[in-house]
């Protein structure tokens, strides 16, 4: 897979959660894990067909993706969170972008399930909820912070 290079650009975080909560809880932990400047940084989404539809609007329009992670909870309507997944993965591959790193957020963590979102294209799953200590390693890790 071809990852985006932070070096080049700012980072951009795109979170997918159907809880209005668990968004606005999303956006805290990752300002005080050091995240800068998350209200202009980070871009929400309630579904995975909203996310999707967000994906390909900024590629049509800017002719690349802007979003470096992707925090995307499992369970939500209309599109779930490995099947966004899958659908974003293709869709940015057959339009010749760099892949974000998808990180699965969900209460779900038993092996058999990490298995099928790593299948659909996950790179990792978090549970929830989400903490300060996670969030804070996953950005280090990814040299967001």
């Amino acid at each position: 897979m071809n990852f985006i290079n932070q070096k080049e650009r700012k980072t951009k975080i795109l979170i997918v959660d159907d809880e209005a909560f668990n968004l606005m809880a999303c956006k805290y932990i990752l300002k005080a894990a050091g995240f800068q400047k998350v209200e202009q940084r980070v871009d929400t989404a309630t579904n995975g067909q909203i996310a999707l539809d967000m994906v390909k609007k900024d590629v049509q329009e800017n002719k690349l993706s802007k979003y470096d992670l992707i925090l995307m909870d499992q369970n939500m309507p209309v599109l779930n969170g490995c099947s966004a997944t899958k659908s974003i993965r293709e869709y940015l591959y057959h339009s010749l972008n760099p892949q974000p790193i998808i990180v699965g957020v969900s209460g779900q963590v038993e092996d058999e399930y990490v298995k099928k979102a790593v299948k659909y294209g996950m790179n990792q799953i978090l549970s929830k909820p989400l903490d300060y200590k996670s969030i804070a390693v996953l950005l280090k890790v990814l040299n967001y912070i």
